[in-house]
């Protein structure tokens, strides 16, 4: 799995939304704010110029990040 396109946090992140955890509970898991989990997870739709998390999960699978 290569996943030089995303920082550490971002595949923790990413990881627990595929896993169906949302913002509040991901933030509770990795010591974090809402607030940080927010910021991360709209940083990458942004920058992967997706629309929501389900996008972002697939795209995730496309680029082999996820199995």
């Amino acid at each position: 799995m290569k996943k030089v396109d995303i920082t550490d946090k971002q595949f923790e992140v990413l990881q627990l939304i595929a896993e169906g955890y949302n913002s509040e509970e991901i933030a509770k898991k990795l010591g974090n704010s809402k607030k940080t989990i927010d910021a991360i997870r709209i940083e990458m739709l942004n920058r992967f110029q997706v629309k929501n998390a389900a996008h972002l999960v697939a795209y995730a699978f496309r680029k082999k990040w996820l199995k």
